[in-house]
């Protein structure tokens, strides 16, 4: 995806520095293509919208990018949806929701809300468009123009949605046949043509020439003369770069210096080994003047005058590899996109503040190590081509000393080449002396004053490769050496073995507390007692997690007074000098790349690692970790070569870190530098599988969904294109979760299965300094309830469950009342007839006990009557207990029960009787109330003719039909007449009671004939 421009190196250092040139600054390219989700690798041209998108058009159509991803607009079903054609050129409308579009012939506005096109008629024009090419410009008025090349120039009418000549806002000489067109800074238009350059002055609303320029306009001087103009760019220094195609044949590109009143012809560079090349435009942007077109891509040096080639199209991992540069864009980051014929490039101008390069001096031979050196001089080492010094600047310029490395091997021994192959060296400033550590245990000692060097090859190294050297406060020097061997040379002293530890000695370090230590590929961590040269404690990979993560160390450095940062070949160990316990910092607490191989410190105390990732900042008080990539000017990782395995920090507090074979150099500060994030943008809201528009959504405030709408994707992004791979984003769902999640790899969020409900979709971003969004960006989502879920719904089935309740409610209440009303009828009865009963047998014992002695017969009288009395009481209490008691209630037992009363009463008074009941079943039954009335009428009626009939025999029948049940009482009695009978209590409470049943009560009797009761009750 990445790939590097490297601008060259000025002055002396031409030849062997390769990234820095007399331009001052360096670009870093970025290429995004069809791996990362752009739809063709042709691409027209680029623009940004008013909300921050990036608008790319290629050969393939229209697309959108957030900076993550990219999104096609080809979504609408309308009418007026896009057209399928490829986009030519993009350019931004008064409307901040429209883009005006050029799809060859094809010209419209672009609504990016809903992705709707909206066609300008050129049918008028159409016999002009199919010969001439065509170009749109805006000019700050807000007037957009259409440009038929050769032709004429038409100003768009909004009202009559089409483009019209208006001499108001534009005139011209009719046979200027124009090209190009620009505005400058006092409003002027100015137009290139077949004529030359001619100018629309705004005030005077007239059009200069060469010809015609009574205002004495110094560019219209300039250009007098100069003809076939197809195009030209101004900037903001009053120039104006003229291009060129005389009659059409040869190109010349003009530079036209107003300030300097000057006009000259300038060169270009074009693709080595091009046969056809083309210079089309020009633009400024960044401060920087582009050229670019077919196998063609320059920047304007300011010293030389001229475009410059700044790139080297040949290397495929740092150079750029087009044909065609059809436009370069900036949007409101600064940051500089190309639109090339081999994808998108996104340009990074880093100036001063960072700097890439390697040392051509040692041509195939590796960079084996780094180092700072007094007088703002450092050096690099080599395997097999000695070193190199460089003097550098606090604008990260290099400027190589060549004398002194010549001064260094001036005395070599010839037939010893492994003095060549350097590892390590230090500089000791007191003495001005300079070691140098190589091949086969050889050192070189170099002392700059007389310029003079010792080539040493002692025994005590055994011919064992020096690896590593460090000086402690003692001005005692330490080697450590392939093979293991620790050596040391007091001042002024003689080499000293110290031991032999087996495995290759990695780094010596000496702490500020004068503690060395001693790292090692295979042992572990030594620490030693520089004064008797034994080790105290060795520290090595415990299998419980407590010591080392492993026991090869390739580097550390001191945190701050109390921890030692080591690097091993897994993970970064943190030792605590005070407690002697190890700290492991793995992926588990952010550290994005397992292997960490050099370490260093810059001056606000944050530590920077080289990793199999690239250059990574460690942030030891937020524990905050940040890598960096080519976007912020550091080289990517291909390969072992690639490497970052040595660094140094120099006096100006920058920093340095090299491979094998490419070094950097950056200052710290300027990229630790963190901008607060923007504002998080919903870039998209798909419901299942189909894409709303979100900013539709937006606008309404939210979004209502049905209950069965609840499968949701929301896509965001901070739309920040330098940013955008150091943001970390968070989101949560209000109503459904209170965590805030963290998007990995892919920047959305998808909601499956959610109930109704109101939701808030909540997302913020982080920097890598752990600074969040100003807000946070929020998004309502109500889903609306099923008709069963609503409340009214549940009120309604919670009513509906009540209802049985309710019934079984008020039927208890009902049996309740009813149990009532048997008690208080049973009271009722019991005073009526018994309590009556009672009070007369009392005052009938009253009396007879006062009559006993007076008048005997008297007595005996109401004895008779208390017996009679005692009597009806007990068969009441019987009648009340029957209609109580349910057993009771079936017809058979009603019958037996009127059959026992029968013989009670007829036969004590020898009157014959004679009972039928027919065939009676259990399905018929009376309630307690039936069967009480109809009883009593019953019982009312043999008592009638017990008393007042004076019969000798009585016919009962009590018989069934399909629909009734028919009692007949009928007797040989005396009879009466029914008409002008005395309506007693007994034949008004026999026709009350049949009323109660619901019953139809006949009574037939006449005077010596006896009578007929016939009651008849429908059955229930």
């Amino acid at each position: 995806m990445f790939s590097r421009l490297r601008l060259l190196f000025s002055g002396a250092l031409l030849f062997c520095l390769m990234p820095f040139n007399l331009f001052g600054y360096e670009v870093i390219f970025t290429r995004i293509s069809t791996s990362e989700g752009l739809s063709s690798n042709f691409v027209n041209c680029v623009a940004q919208s008013a909300d921050g998108y990036i608008w790319v058009g290629t050969k393939n159509g229209l697309q959108r990018y957030d900076g993550y991803q990219f999104t096609q607009t080809y979504r609408s079903r309308s009418s007026e949806r896009l057209p399928a054609l490829p986009v030519d050129q993009i350019l931004p409308a008064g409307n901040p929701e429209q883009l005006w579009l050029k799809m060859g012939q094809t010209i419209g506005l672009f609504n990016t809300n809903d992705y709707t096109f909206q066609k300008i008629d050129i049918s008028k024009l159409m016999t002009l468009t199919e010969k001439y090419m065509l170009e749109l410009f805006r000019d700050a008025r807000g007037n957009t123009y259409l440009i038929i090349k050769d032709f004429g120039i038409f100003v768009y009418n909004a009202k009559n949605r089409a483009f019209e000549k208006n001499l108001s806002v534009l005139t011209y000489d009719e046979d200027w046949r124009p090209s190009s067109m620009k505005q400058d800074k006092e409003g002027n238009l100015w137009i290139g043509g077949i004529k030359g350059l001619g100018c629309y002055h705004i005030k005077d609303q007239k059009f200069y020439t060469s010809q015609y320029n009574p205002r004495e306009l110094t560019a219209l001087k300039l250009a007098k003369g100069i003809g076939f103009i197809s195009n030209f760019s101004m900037d903001d220094k009053d120039r104006i770069f003229v291009h060129t195609w005389l009659n059409y044949k040869d190109f010349i590109l003009y530079l036209l210096d107003l300030r300097k009143n000057k006009a000259e012809i300038i060169s270009y560079e074009k693709e080595e080994g091009s046969i056809y090349h083309d210079f089309i435009g020009s633009t400024q942007k960044r401060g920087i003047i582009w050229g670019y077109g077919e196998r063609t891509f320059n920047i304007f040096d300011e010293k030389t005058r001229r475009f410059l080639k700044f790139y080297n199209p040949r290397n495929s991992l740092k150079g750029i590899r087009v044909n065609h540069v059809y436009q370069v864009f900036e949007d409101r980051d600064k940051n500089i996109w190309v639109a090339t014929d081999n994808g998108l490039y996104i340009a990074s101008v880093l100036e001063d503040k960072v700097r890439n390069g390697n040392i051509p001096y040692f041509g195939d031979s590796d960079i084996t190590n780094v180092k700072k050196l007094s007088a703002n001089r450092l050096i690099f080492t080599s395997w097999g081509n000695k070193v190199s010094i460089q003097q550098y600047d606090n604008a990260l310029g290099l400027t190589g000393l060549p004398e002194i490395t010549k001064a260094i091997y001036k005395a070599m021994p010839v037939n010893d080449k492994n003095y060549m192959q350097v590892w390590d060296a230090l500089e000791i400033e007191d003495d001005h002396e300079l070691w140098m550590a190589c091949q086969a245990g050889r050192l070189i000692r170099y002392h700059f004053l007389t310029q003079k060097s010792e080539f040493i090859n002692a025994p005590q190294f055994g011919n064992s490769t020096t690896r590593t050297l460090c000086l402690d406060r003692y001005k005692q020097l330490w080697f450590g050496t392939q093979q293991g061997y620790l050596i040391r040379k007091k001042r002024g002293g003689d080499f000293e073995f110290i031991t032999n530890l087996k495995n290759a000695i990695s780094r010596i370090y000496e702490d500020k507390q004068g503690n060395l230590w001693v790292a090692t590929d295979g042992r572990g961590l030594f620490l030693f007692d520089q004064k008797t040269g034994r080790p105290v404690k060795n520290y090595t990979q415990n299998v419980q997690g407590r010591g080392l993560s492993t026991n090869h160390i390739s580097d550390m450095i001191l945190l701050n007074d109390s921890i030692l940062a080591i690097s091993c070949s897994a993970n970064l160990d943190l030792l605590n000098l005070k407690t002697g316990k190890i700290k492991q910092i793995t992926a588990y607490d952010g550290l994005p790349q397992r292997v960490v191989i050099s370490l260093q410190t810059d001056d606000r105390g944050y530590l920077w690692m080289g990793t199999i990732g690239g250059v990574c900042r460690y942030d030891p008080k937020n524990q905050v970790f940040r890598m960096y990539d080519k976007r912020d000017g550091l080289t990517d990782i291909a390969g072992n070569a690639s490497l970052m395995n040595k660094t140094a920090k120099l006096s100006t507090g920058n920093l340095v870190f090299s491979s094998e074979k490419d070094f950097v150099i950056f200052n710290p500060e300027y990229l630790s530098k963190s901008f607060k994030p923007a504002n998080v943008t919903i870039t998209d809201f798909k419901l299942f599988d189909k894409y709303l528009l979100v900013d539709s959504i937006l606008k309404e405030g939210g979004i209502h969904l049905k209950h069965d709408q609840n499968f949701i994707s929301i896509s965001f992004a901070a739309l920040s294109y330098t940013q955008s791979n150091k943001l970390r984003y968070y989101y949560k769902l209000g109503g459904a979760s209170k965590d805030w999640v963290r998007a990995e790899n892919v920047l959305s969020a998808n909601f499956a299965s959610l109930s109704p409900g109101v939701y808030t979709f909540m997302v913020k971003a982080q920097n890598s300094n752990g600074v969040f969004s100003p807000e946070i960006t929020s998004l309502t989502i109500n889903i609306a309830p099923a008709f069963w879920q609503t409340w009214w719904f549940l009120m309604l089935i919670l009513l509906i469950s009540a209802i049985p309740f309710y019934i079984i409610y008020r039927l208890r209440i009902r049996r309740l009342l009813e149990v009532q009303m048997i008690r208080e009828k049973v009271a009722r009865d019991l005073h009526d007839d018994v309590g009556s009963t009672l009070t007369s047998i009392n005052i009938l014992s009253e009396m007879a006990s006062l009559k006993l002695d007076e008048n005997q017969s008297t007595a005996k009288d109401y004895l008779s009557r208390i017996s009679a009395n005692s009597s009806q009481m007990m068969e009441s209490m019987d009648d009340i207990v029957w209609s109580i008691k349910p057993d009771n209630d079936n017809l058979i037992r009603i019958a037996a029960r009127m059959r026992e009363y029968t013989a009670s009463v007829l036969e004590p008074q020898n009157i014959d009787y004679s009972f039928q009941s027919g065939e009676i079943t259990r399905n018929i039954k009376f309630t307690m109330d039936d069967r009480r009335h109809f009883f009593l009428i019953f019982k009312e009626a043999l008592n009638n003719i017990s008393k007042y009939a004076a019969a000798g025999f009585v016919d009962i029948s009590l018989n069934l039909t399909h629909t009734s049940v028919v009692l007949r009482i009928k007797d040989n009695g005396q009879g009466f007449d029914v008409n002008n009978a005395n309506s007693g209590n007994g034949l008004t409470n026999m026709a009350r009671r049949a009323e109660l049943l619901k019953g139809n009560l006949k009574i037939t009797s006449a005077a010596g004939q006896g009578t007929e009761i016939r009651l008849e009750i429908r059955m229930k």
